[in-house]
């Protein structure tokens, strides 16, 4: 359930991201905020999919070793990668982005 879940999120992210014509690249500065549908509910949709796709294949397996990936995938994303995403968002939407980080979580 979680790997199908997590699959069907990062494709409704991705889809938001094609209809505004902006990157999917992180290290790139994004041309539109997208805020609405499931960026609604996470600011980062496509992370919490990665966890989700993750953790669902690691149940799927049944062994505790590949609980690793997302054990090691989660202070990364959280830490690293969310953290200056965000400051490139700050830098290129401002107050645009404060606002949305105001009403929406980090990740649920």
């Amino acid at each position: 359930m979680p790997l199908g879940a997590g699959m069907v999120l990062a494709l409704l992210a991705i889809a938001q991201f094609a209809q505004r014509r902006t990157t999917l690249q992180t290290d790139r500065v994004a041309s539109s905020l997208v805020s609405g549908g499931v960026f609604a509910l996470s600011r980062n949709p496509m992370y919490l999919a990665i966890m989700l796709a993750l953790s669902g294949e690691a149940f799927c397996l049944g062994t505790l070793s590949p609980w690793l990936a997302p054990a090691v995938m989660a202070p990364l994303l959280h830490c690293y990668y969310i953290p200056a995403e965000e400051a490139m968002l700050l830098e290129a939407f401002g107050d645009e982005y404060r606002r949305y980080q105001a009403k929406v979580r980090r990740w649920i």
